[in-house]
């Protein structure tokens, strides 16, 4: 409403209260499944569109483009994949499980969840634990 009544006036930044942000590097967006599926979820998202967070599996860079933390009282290690369904690929975290929405395996397009399982590439991320 003030906008249009041109009834804003502007306000200088404190020069002192500024912050230098580092660039950001790939090795940053690396996924740790020991931490909780919250935080996970939240750098899924900072890094996307750039550099992307992934994990490795077989050797290989999988990009994990879209998820989104899952309550669950799961004892499983951290980085097991807990199940593989059209409702996404969930991996046990170190407090939580990671709902993988959209990924993106090596010299693929991205994928819905749904897409990857129906699809037949289960061979690519069995009921291992994936890589960091």
């Amino acid at each position: 409403e003030l906008l249009a009544k041109d009834a804003i006036t502007a306000t200088p930044q404190d020069d002192t209260q500024a912050n230098y942000a580092h660039k950001l590097s790939k090795e940053e967006s690396a996924i740790n499944w020991e931490e909780d599926a919250e935080s996970i979820a939240r750098n899924v998202r900072a890094f996307n569109p750039w550099p992307v967070s992934y994990t490795t599996e077989n050797g290989e860079r999988v990009r994990v483009l879209e998820a989104e933390a899952v309550p669950t009282d799961q004892d499983k290690c951290p980085g097991t994949i807990i199940e593989k369904s059209k409702n996404g690929i969930f991996v046990a975290c170190g407090q939580g499980a990671l709902r993988i929405n959209k990924l993106q395996l090596p010299g693929s397009k991205a994928l819905s969840a749904a897409e990857f399982v129906n699809g037949g590439k289960q061979v690519m991320m069995p009921d291992t634990l994936l890589g960091q």
